[in-house]
């Protein structure tokens, strides 16, 4: 079994493979200055399995944790995890400063590259949402960076004292009947007309439309009300991981 770890600013999610099938999926909370133990105890309560692991590839935006998930992979399982950089994930990347781009993003275009060809646009909606896109020679350009939905509704809440905190969902009405649901259809509302406007400068910059993929916590909530979505794809990071390390085993197999 193949164990897939997307740590991101809020969540963090962990996938369980079988050869190329992804058996499930799980989630826990990024807590940045956990310990050891602490981080064990989580990763048990998910199901996290204790043998019969092939290996374990780990992307991260959360540096200053990425130490104390590397030591207890390594106590659990007796294994390095791989790491996805910039330098190991695979797309050709024309930046002067590489290593700032974060490594969920490459894992991304890596999987739409491999699932539905080249050129791709990917959306991913997570803590932030991220623009991307891989041409069809597979240089990775990166896309505008805006707050989440998430962020941009705790924003809202936090700035003002007389907004309640509430839950990002779908909008039933244009007229809501409550300031939580005037919240509601203002940040998803809002959010479709941002989303469409960028993806339609990025095509006409682009003079195509390529095929446009979306994935991350919100995309379930948001891709059936932007045409211009293609396909939503939550799990995507989860089988990118599993396709760059696979890759990384051949690349070690050919230089033995």
């Amino acid at each position: 079994m193949l164990i897939t770890i997307d740590i991101g600013n809020t969540n963090t999610e962990l996938g369980f493979f079988k050869g190329k099938r992804l058996i499930s999926t799980r989630e826990i909370s990024t807590i940045k200055n956990i310990n050891e133990k602490k981080l064990l105890h989580n990763l048990k309560r998910t199901g996290f399995p204790s043998k019969d692991i092939s290996g374990v590839i780990i992307s991260s935006v959360v540096p200053e944790i990425e130490k104390v998930f590397k030591r207890v992979i390594k106590k659990v399982y007796k294994v390095d995890p791989i790491f996805v950089d910039y330098r190991n994930a695979g797309p050709k990347i024309p930046y002067s400063r590489p290593w700032r781009i974060g490594a969920d993003r490459l894992v991304a275009v890596v999987a739409a590259r491999e699932k539905f060809g080249k050129p791709c646009i990917v959306v991913d909606f997570g803590t932030a949402t991220t623009f991307d896109y891989i041409d069809k020679k597979g240089f990775y350009r990166a896309g505008p960076i805006v707050p989440g939905m998430a962020l941009l509704g705790k924003g809202l809440s936090d700035s003002a004292s007389r907004l309640p905190d509430f839950k990002i969902k779908r909008s039933r009405r244009i007229f809501p009947r409550s300031t939580v649901e005037s919240m509601q259809a203002g940040i998803y509302e809002g959010y479709i007309g941002l989303t469409t406007h960028i993806l339609k400068r990025m095509c006409g910059f682009l003079k195509r439309r390529p095929r446009i993929i979306a994935t991350g916590g919100n995309s379930k909530i948001i891709c059936k009300d932007i045409p211009m979505i293609d396909k939503c794809e939550p799990s995507l990071i989860m089988e990118g991981l599993r396709i760059i390390f696979m890759e990384q085993i051949l690349l070690r197999e050919r230089g033995r």
